[in-house]
């Protein structure tokens, strides 16, 4: 896509960064998997809430990642 941002390399994370970027691929994983037919709600539930907050992290690595003036 000609109007999407440049990608950062992958050099440009931290290792923390990494970390929590290959977590959340990794739970993303998992739900993908996961039969979700067989999960009750209270699972559900605790999947979303899951997925959610890996959302927000990466997010905020992407934010960190991408921000050109600190103290933004």
């Amino acid at each position: 896509m000609p109007d999407s941002p440049p990608q950062p390399p992958h050099d440009a994370l931290t290792p923390v960064q990494r970390t929590m970027v290959e977590a959340a691929r990794a739970d993303l994983a998992l739900a993908s998997v996961a039969p979700l037919v067989e999960l009750d709600a209270a699972q559900l539930i605790l999947l979303v809430e899951r997925l959610r907050g890996r959302l927000h992290t990466v997010l905020s690595v992407l934010d960190e990642v991408t921000d050109d003036e600190p103290g933004e």
